[in-house]
């Protein structure tokens, strides 16, 4: 079951990421993520509130589901800021490596990690530093800068995405998921308003980007809560690493509506991610 909410998660994000390419050419990622964030709050928010639940909340669980949302607000920031300058084959594969920590966090808590499971995690890793050392090699000044600063974001979402819902699924084991994640949006969206009130960004973008944010607000939702609702299953960590496969519907997606043109080696260097990811997953 846990794998199961991991691929919806890894279907709904992976439509997301397409879009974020989509919007984040046309308009400050800032504004972007506001009203993605703005939306899935909402979303959230019905849902609770269709929802006869009863439960109590402690300090410690308010202030453990706003941590969450503070590394939820760096994943969200580094995955629009990487989608925005770099390309998807080579932003996606870095992002999804997130899956790795879901491993290794599993090990630190006794978990027993297979040597075929330490073997996937390995091909993971150099599945994505070959898509990374390949990506947009050229001798351009410009163009390598932009490569590097797009490697940087894709890594800070990867991490801050495994504090997430490692995090995440600690806070929903002790009170309802759907509170928890309700918490969580809207620390999210406080802490994103306060950066851009400190960057002094614009904080709507224009009316006509509303109906692509609002879906992906929605799509945003669906990913996040299927991911942190794993929390109070066993072995939640599966959930983590089937999401990660989002990378593979985005890149699927590029290759046909945005023209990205890869080599073989690059195929196959995407292959042997989403393979030893699938792996991990199973």
């Amino acid at each position: 079951m846990t794998a199961i909410l991991g691929l919806i998660a890894a279907f709904a994000w992976g439509t997301h990421d397409i879009l974020v390419r989509y919007v984040s050419q046309r308009t400050s990622i800032y504004s972007a993520l506001f009203v993605v964030l703005l939306s899935a709050c909402i979303c959230q928010l019905f849902f609770v509130l269709s929802q006869n639940l009863e439960f109590e909340l402690t300090v410690s669980d308010i202030v453990s589901a706003s941590v969450v949302g503070l590394s939820f607000v760096g994943a969200s920031v580094g995955l629009y800021k990487a989608f925005e300058i770099g390309p998807i084959r080579l932003v996606s594969p870095l992002i999804a490596t997130f899956s790795i920590f879901a491993i290794f966090w599993g090990a630190v808590n006794g978990q027993n990690i297979t040597l075929s499971q330490w073997i996937a995690v390995f091909i993971v890793l150099i599945g994505a530093s070959i898509v990374a050392i390949l990506s947009d090699k050229s001798g351009q000044q410009n163009t390598v800068q932009q490569r590097n600063a797009a490697i940087m974001w894709s890594l800070m979402s990867s991490v801050c995405f495994a504090i997430t819902f490692e995090l995440g699924h600690s806070s929903v084991a002790n009170a309802p998921d759907r509170i928890i994640v309700l918490i969580t949006r809207t620390a999210s969206l406080g802490i994103l308003l306060s950066l851009m009130l400190v960057l002094r960004t614009k904080i709507w973008p224009l009316l006509s980007q509303a109906p692509v944010l609002i879906f992906m607000g929605s799509l945003d939702a669906v990913a996040l809560a299927s991911v942190m609702s794993a929390g109070n299953l066993p072995n939640a960590n599966y959930a983590t690493v089937g999401a990660s496969a989002f990378g593979v519907i985005t890149i699927v997606m590029a290759r046909f509506f945005f023209k990205e043109r890869m080599s073989l080696v690059q195929w196959f260097a995407v292959f042997m991610v989403f393979s030893g990811i699938t792996f991990l997953a199973l």
